[in-house]
């Protein structure tokens, strides 16, 4: 289930250089009967051609079950005694880009905005990241900046805020800030069965198994091997030094931890961090969007029509040695 803020995992996402197939459509296509071999950036592979056709249903269909979701939030709430305003469509409420749904953008673009997605612009950000909240005002911190719900939830009486809450999730507020994952028997779990009329197959083992193939490929292949050694020197010729976009990118959240140091709550308690300023993350935040941009640059002046071609390659290999397996997989994504 989805809960009324987002708890995000400080991880590494998949790094610029040996992502960009999988963040941009184009890097491996035929149909899926095709016995491609050859391909370059633009192309699209037997695999990756249907799975972005299947992502590109899925964020319409997206906007349709966010609002089913909402809805069906909003009935529950009234029959416990409570009003709930629908709270509009984000692509970061929703449980499907939650699963790496996302439209295709440039990439030195997306860099700028979000850079590796590590560091938070802000300390407040910071906070709600790791306690969901900004400070302990149960009234001030608990719904995201804009929704809707925020003012009638903080007019309520403080003895019916925690009962709120519970009807929304299924249990009391201090059990939930304990550990989220308990929090699936109330109104937003309700509301969540909408989603599950979604074909989502991905346990598939022909998946899992796919994806090693890919990487080990990738990873071994001298043409990507030249690429990143290529990508490096760029990087350098911008004052960075990295063996690869993963490094670059791991490179913050170590960078994060490090300020954060070995402090961690007690259980159940929140995190305060008084030893970092709100300057101290921006800063960091703005080193990460440089560093990412500069990754993002270089990835496209070196690397990206290559690895594509190389991702192309290998993709067609894989699914002319699995077509059975694979066929049936991604039948099952459609609807």
């Amino acid at each position: 289930m989805i809960s009324l803020r987002h708890t995000l995992a400080l991880v590494v996402p998949a790094a610029l250089l040996l992502g960009v197939c999988v963040a941009f459509a184009g890097c491996s296509s035929t149909s899926p009967d095709a016995d491609a071999t050859t391909g370059g950036a633009d192309d699209e592979g037997p695999i990756t051609s249907r799975l972005d056709a299947y992502n590109a249903g899925l964020i319409e269909r997206d906007v349709n079950l966010y609002a089913q979701y909402q809805d069906a939030t909003a009935r529950c709430m009234k029959e416990k005694g409570f009003e709930y305003v629908l709270v509009p469509y984000k692509p970061d409420n929703s449980p499907i880009a939650a699963w790496g749904v996302v439209e295709d953008r440039d990439l030195v673009a997306n860099a700028k905005e979000v850079g590796y997605r590590a560091i938070p612009a802000t300390k407040a950000e910071l906070m709600r990241i790791l306690n969901g909240v900004e400070n302990q005002d149960f009234g001030d911190w608990w719904f995201d900046e804009g929704n809707p719900n925020a003012t009638y939830f903080n007019s309520l009486p403080a003895h019916q805020q925690p009962t709120y809450i519970e009807a929304l999730l299924g249990v009391p507020v201090e059990v939930w800030l304990r550990d989220p994952e308990l929090g699936n028997a109330g109104c937003e779990a309700e509301a969540y069965e909408v989603y599950n009329s979604l074909p989502g197959p991905w346990g598939d083992p022909v998946v899992q198994d796919f994806w090693d193939y890919m990487d080990d490929k990738m990873v071994n292949d001298p043409r990507v091997v030249k690429v990143e050694k290529d990508w490096s020197s760029c990087m350098a010729g911008k004052g960075y030094t990295f063996s690869n976009s993963e490094e670059a990118a791991q490179s913050f959240v170590d960078r994060l931890n490090a300020m954060i140091g070995d402090y961690s709550p007690d259980e159940g308690m929140l995190w305060v961090l008084d030893q970092i300023t709100d300057a101290d993350v921006k800063a960091l935040h703005a080193d990460e969007i440089a560093t990412a941009t500069a990754d993002a640059e270089c990835a496209v002046e070196f690397a990206v029509e290559t690895y594509g071609t190389v991702w192309f390659e290998f993709e067609a290999e894989y699914y002319n040695a699995h077509k059975v397996e694979v066929d049936a997989w991604l039948a099952e994504l459609e609807w």
